[in-house]
């Protein structure tokens, strides 16, 4: 449905930002719980372009060396389905990194899913 990514410089500082939407290839209609989370409907979607020409913009903008940093486990495993499904080699998936195990295991060592804003809160970070 989405690429949103942003670069982060050699001290971590934000950098350069990419947001992208993808037109949907097998499902037409988005999901009412997925439309409530995230704000995304079908006419947000109808005029992006479809996955494969998506897909190598993303990676136009994440250049030659690159992690993916994401907050939970869906996203990498999604991507790795539609990559397979539209012909492409799951070997563009650079190594990965699960933020949310980390924020669990670091600072609230517990198990409990702690949403992104959730952990904004907890660290007083400004959203």
């Amino acid at each position: 449905m989405e690429f949103g990514a942003v670069k982060l410089d050699d001290d971590f500082r934000p950098g350069e930002e990419y947001k992208a939407f993808v037109h949907p290839s097998f499902y037409a209609k988005v999901h009412p719980y997925v439309k409530r989370i995230t704000g995304i409907d079908e006419k947000t979607l109808r005029e992006a372009p479809f996955f494969p020409d998506a897909m190598k913009l993303f990676l136009d903008f994440c250049g030659e060396d690159f992690a993916f940093i994401t907050w939970g486990p869906d996203d990498v495993p999604a991507l790795c389905d539609n990559l397979l499904a539209h012909g492409f080699d799951t070997d563009v998936i650079p190594p990965t990194f699960d933020l949310q195990h980390i924020f669990n295991s670091q600072i609230t060592h517990n198990a409990n899913q702690v949403s992104l804003s959730g952990a904004c809160d907890i660290l007083g970070i400004e959203r």
